[in-house]
């Protein structure tokens, strides 16, 4: 979105397949440039394309946040809005469903690291609002704010200005100090996406389907199915990460079988596979830098 470059240090000389590799890089941010100003005429607008993007989260946060009542009318009607989560539980996802869902015009612009002196940050605040004009402003892991920081946000959402609108990220994690009148304001503007394990079993297979529809659809597997067993085994696996682990688990199985029946066998055998990878066959053939090389490749599958 903005006009500037991209700065890659390497501190070795630089491979072939490296350069290939930025190569494609640089070709794809040329074409995705060349879109938005219609310099393609062989690629569909950027505005058809927006309708081809698939929904599966509007499908997916639309349950997740049918009893969170008014939470998209909170941001309509106000500056800021805070979203609560776990790790993997969708707090990015759901930014990019408000954004669409309200038909921002403006910009989406994402911050995880902030100016520690309030001078700078109030002209930042200043620049980030002229770049995202009427769209949106996230702030990541606001449990890493100071008192300053936070008092200086506090400043900015209670003005009656809508444009652009801000989006605090809170992962759980509890901040070293507290500015009271913001952390009530947010408290008043809170939605929290639910961890995966605190749900029932019939929201969770809810939950399953929208993803397995989703996945086999742009995966090009139609035909494959969850067997009764898959569906205890994903239902009593422990989320760690919840929406992110879940997805994984399910992507894996369908590029991973060749059946049209995803069976627990499968994940069992997956289970037993990674178990298996890092058991090395012969200790006398302990070579560090193949080893090295197992883990790494086994890491990267």
């Amino acid at each position: 979105e903005m006009l500037g470059f991209i700065f890659v240090e390497f501190s070795k000389e630089v491979t072939s397949l490296q350069k290939e590799f930025l190569q494609l890089i640089g070709d794809k941010i040329a074409n995705l440039h060349a879109l938005k100003t219609n310099l393609l005429v062989s690629l569909p607008s950027s505005k058809t394309i927006k309708t081809q993007e698939p929904t599966i989260s509007f499908e997916l946060f639309d349950f997740l946040l049918s009893e969170s009542i008014g939470f998209t009318n909170s941001l309509k009607a106000n500056r800021f809005l805070n979203i609560q989560g776990s790790a993997g539980s969708g707090k990015k996802s759901l930014v990019k469903y408000i954004y669409k869902k309200l038909d921002f015009q403006g910009k989406l612009i994402y911050l995880n690291s902030l100016p520690e002196q309030i001078v700078k940050l109030e002209k930042s605040i200043q620049d980030w609002t002229a770049l995202a004009e009427n769209g949106i402003i996230v702030i990541e892991s606001i449990s890493n704010l100071t008192l300053a920081q936070q008092r200086v946000f506090f400043e900015f959402i209670k003005q009656p200005i809508l444009e652009p609108r801000m989006i605090f990220l809170d992962d759980f994690t509890r901040s070293k100090e507290n500015y009271i009148p913001f952390q009530t304001l947010l408290s008043q503007h809170t939605t929290e996406l639910p961890n995966l394990l605190s749900l029932d079993k019939t929201k969770l297979k809810v939950v399953i389907d929208i993803l397995w529809k989703h996945l086999r659809q742009i995966n090009h597997r139609p035909d494959v199915t969850l067997s009764e067993d898959a569906y205890e085994f994903l239902f009593n696996y422990p989320y760690k990460e919840n929406l992110r682990d879940m997805r994984n688990l399910l992507e894996q199985a369908i590029l991973g079988s060749k059946e049209n029946i995803i069976k627990k066998e499968f994940y069992l055998k997956l289970n037993n596979s990674k178990i298996k990878s890092l058991d090395f066959q012969n200790e006398e053939d302990l070579d560090l830098r193949k080893s090295v090389q197992a883990l790494e490749r086994q890491k990267i599958l």
